[in-house]
C-alpha cells in the first residue's frame, strides 16, 4: 500500500474518533431546567440547573449553627436505576460536593464528603428506599446535626443514621447551592421541586410534624414566624428567570437559559468517577477497540516510511495516539454532553499500541 493511501485512511480514521469523541458539538445547550407556569414549581426535565447568583460562605451561612434541617417538597417523573442524577447540591469552589441529594430508583441519596482520605469513593452515602416513588408528590425532611442524621417523609420518621453528620469540617470554604446538575449532562434528575426550605437549625420531630400538616401539597406556606430559616423558595413563575429566595441570607438562584456545568471536570481520575458495572465496561471496550485501527495503519506507515525498528514504531504510534486522545479530552471539559475522562485517555493509549503490536506481528517490514 503506497503512502498516500495510508495518509488518507489515517486522515479517515482521526476524522471519525474527532466526531464521535465530541459529537454532538454543543457547547451551550439549552437548559431544561424551569419554572412551571400552571402552578408553583421547577420543573427538572432534562439537561440543566438552577445556580445560586453568588457563591456564599458555607460556614457562616448554611452551617453557621453547626445544625441545619431541609425542606423539600418534590414528585419525580421516572425511577432512575443506572445513576444517582442530583436533585439538589451544595458544590464549594474546588468542585467537592459538600451535600447533594439524588435517587436511584425510588430511593433517596444523601451524600457528603468522606471523613477519611483514604476512602475508595471520596464520600459517604445514605439512603432511604422508597422514599421517591415515579408520580407522588412528596415532602422530604432532613435533620442534621454532629451526632446524627434523620430523614422524614410526609412528617413521618423514616431512619435516623447515628453517628452520620453530614456537616463539613471547621475549614471555611465557599460555594454555590445547586439545584440539577453540577457538573455534566450525562445524567439529570426528571421531577418537579415544588418548594425548598432550609433552616439554620436541627427541626425537632414534632415541629417535622406540624410542617406536614401545614404544607399544602402544591405549595409553601409562610415562614414569617419561623425561626432559623435562610433559605425559603416557592419557584413562583412570575419571578422567571430567578428562582427567589423568600426569606434568609442565601442568594436567588439563577435559571439560564443554556445550561453549564458549575465545575467543570478536566481528566477525571479513576476513583473520582462514579462506576456502573455493564455502561462503563462497554465504554472501555469501546475506547480500546477504537484506536486499535489508528496505531495499525500510523505503524504501517512509519515501518514503510521510515523503516523506524519495531519498538521505536509502537513507542510514536503511542505517542500519536496519547496527542489525539488529549486533545480530544481536552475539549470534552468544555462540552456539557461529554464528560473528559483519565481513564479514556488510557484506554485510547492501550488500543492504539495494541494496533501497533498487530501491524508488528502480522506484517513483516524489511529493514533498510
Amino acid at each position: 500500500m503506497n503512502q498516500k493511501a495510508l495518509i488518507t485512511i489515517l486522515l479517515l480514521i482521526c476524522t471519525v474518533l474527532v466526531i464521535t469523541g465530541l459529537w454532538p458539538f454543543v457547547f451551550h445547550p439549552g437548559n431544561g431546567v424551569m419554572l412551571l407556569r400552571e402552578e408553583n414549581g421547577l420543573r427538572l426535565a432534562g439537561v440543566g440547573n438552577a445556580i445560586s447568583r453568588d457563591p456564599f460562605s458555607l460556614s457562616d451561612t448554611f452551617f453557621r449553627n453547626r445544625t441545619f434541617s431541609l425542606e423539600m417538597l418534590v414528585r419525580p417523573h421516572r425511577e432512575p436505576f443506572e445513576d444517582v442524577p442530583a436533585i439538589f447540591s451544595v458544590l464549594d469552589g474546588s468542585g467537592i460536593d459538600r451535600l447533594f441529594i439524588g435517587q436511584w430508583k425510588s430511593t433517596l441519596i444523601i451524600r457528603s464528603p468522606g471523613r477519611s482520605s483514604l476512602s475508595s469513593k471520596g464520600y459517604r452515602e445514605i439512603g432511604v428506599a422508597g422514599a421517591l416513588q415515579q408520580g407522588r408528590t412528596r415532602l422530604i425532611t432532613v435533620t442534621a446535626s454532629e451526632q446524627e442524621t434523620a430523614v422524614f417523609l410526609d412528617g413521618d420518621h423514616a431512619r435516623t443514621f447515628s453517628r452520620h453528620s453530614l456537616l463539613p469540617g471547621s475549614a471555611r470554604v465557599t460555594g454555590h447551592l445547586v439545584v440539577g446538575n453540577a457538573r455534566s449532562g450525562r445524567s439529570f434528575w426528571s421531577g418537579d421541586l415544588l418548594a425548598l426550605r432550609i433552616y439554620d437549625r436541627a427541626l425537632p420531630d414534632h415541629e417535622v410534624r406540624l410542617h406536614a400538616r401545614e404544607w399544602p401539597k402544591l405549595a409553601m406556606p409562610p415562614s414569617a414566624m419561623e425561626q432559623g430559616v435562610i433559605a425559603e423558595y416557592d419557584f413562583n413563575p412570575r419571578d422567571a428567570p430567578l428562582a427567589v429566595n423568600r426569606s434568609g441570607p442565601l442568594p436567588d438562584l439563577v435559571i439560564a437559559r443554556s445550561f453549564q456545568p458549575v465545575h467543570r471536570t478536566l481528566l477525571e481520575l479513576p476513583w473520582e468517577r462514579h462506576w456502573r458495572l455493564f455502561s462503563d465496561a462497554g465504554d472501555i471496550f469501546i475506547n480500546i477497540a477504537g484506536f486499535i485501527p489508528f496505531g495499525f495503519f500510523f505503524t504501517y506507515l512509519l515501518r514503510e516510511s521510515r523503516s523506524l525498528p519495531a519498538r521505536m514504531a509502537v513507542f510514536a504510534a503511542a505517542a500519536a495516539g496519547a496527542a489525539i486522545s488529549l486533545a480530544i479530552e481536552v475539549t470534552q471539559a468544555w462540552l456539557p454532553m461529554r464528560n473528559s475522562s483519565a481513564t479514556d485517555l488510557v484506554c485510547n493509549i492501550c488500543g492504539t499500541i495494541a494496533g501497533a503490536i498487530v501491524l508488528i506481528k502480522t506484517r513483516s517490514v524489511p529493514e533498510r
